[in-house]
């Protein structure tokens, strides 16, 4: 029998980081969406391996914690993690950092977008207004499935040029649905000009279909 971490979860030893255990405290809450589990919250417990797995913190044999669990890389490929992320909506965020300069081209974020996603909803932050040669543009997409179908092409003074929350394309209707994803994608910005400062957080919802 795996040893079961205590129930209520603001006492497991050295978890004092209020957003980690607010983060467990969410799983437990929803464990039984995210596993299909039925019966007693508690015979259910969250194990360690079920913390490991969903990437928040490693604990060794006698269930203390021995620090956070970071992945190497960012990936879907772990099958559970799709498994959790297909029962219901998730929202992600990249940044697109110009503050070195970009030049003109199709610049792929990091974070993963599963295979067979549709977003539903977006926008974006712009946190330092950005800069460029005259008549610059950037667009806002989908790496191959829906170039600039998240935020259409427009020049830096409709949107980019001033901090500040922008709202994207999607709205939750869906008429204004991206297309959906083929494979595993990332977050496509699209610059046309070249770029020579700026910084914006990307916000989307995305849902996984069949």
């Amino acid at each position: 029998m795996p040893r079961r971490i205590p129930h209520p979860l603001v006492s497991v030893e050295g978890v004092t980081d209020p957003v980690i255990r607010m983060a467990l405290v969410s799983i437990r809450a929803n464990f039984e969406t995210l596993f299909g589990l039925k019966g007693n919250r508690d015979e259910y417990a969250i194990t360690r391996g079920d913390l490991n797995k969903l990437g928040f913190m490693t604990y060794d044999e006698d269930g203390n914690m021995v620090g956070r669990n970071i992945r190497a890389k960012q990936s879907l490929t772990d099958q559970d993690e799709k498994s959790i992320q297909g029962q219901s909506a998730v929202w992600i965020s990249d940044v697109f950092d110009a503050t070195d300069g970009v030049a003109a081209g199709s610049h792929t974020l990091e974070t993963i977008i599963p295979a067979n996603a549709y977003i539903i909803q977006s926008w974006y932050e712009v946190l330092t207004g950005f800069t460029g040669a005259i008549g610059s543009t950037i667009g806002v997409g989908i790496e191959t499935d829906d170039a600039g179908g998240i935020v259409a092409p427009g020049v830096l003074a409709s949107g980019w040029l001033t901090a500040g929350v922008k709202s994207g394309i999607q709205d939750g209707t869906t008429a204004n649905f991206s297309e959906k994803t083929t494979a595993d994608r990332t977050l496509q910005v699209d610059v046309t000009g070249s770029l020579t400062g700026g910084r914006a957080r990307i916000h989307v919802q995305y849902i996984v279909s069949e």
